[in-house]
């Protein structure tokens, strides 16, 4: 629910850029035998998708607090989603002052 709503919201805010935008949730990314990092999130500009990985995200980061897992899992989907576009996740955040 809470991807779903940040993904609803980005897309409202910022429908030029990201109005076509579709989010998965899968359960985790392919891990290689060195890696040193899992990732949380994976773009493909090609089908304007972003990825989000369940399992690490939920996993590796958890938190008791409901606030600080809705924040988190939030600012997730605003990295990936301003990746897509090649900008930074202040810029969706913040908006555009031009408004």
């Amino acid at each position: 629910m809470i991807v779903d709503a940040t993904v609803d919201y980005i897309k409202e805010q910022w429908p030029d850029e990201l109005g076509e935008m579709t989010a998965l949730i899968l359960d985790a990314p392919i891990v290689g035998v060195n890696s040193t990092y899992v990732k949380r999130w994976a773009i493909r500009k090609e089908s304007k998708t972003i990825i989000l990985y369940r399992l690490p995200i939920m996993r590796l980061e958890s938190s008791s607090n409901p606030s600080a897992e809705r924040v988190r899992i939030e600012h997730h989907v605003f990295e990936a989603a301003a990746a897509l576009i090649d900008k930074e996740p202040w810029e969706l955040i913040l908006g555009d002052d031009d408004n």
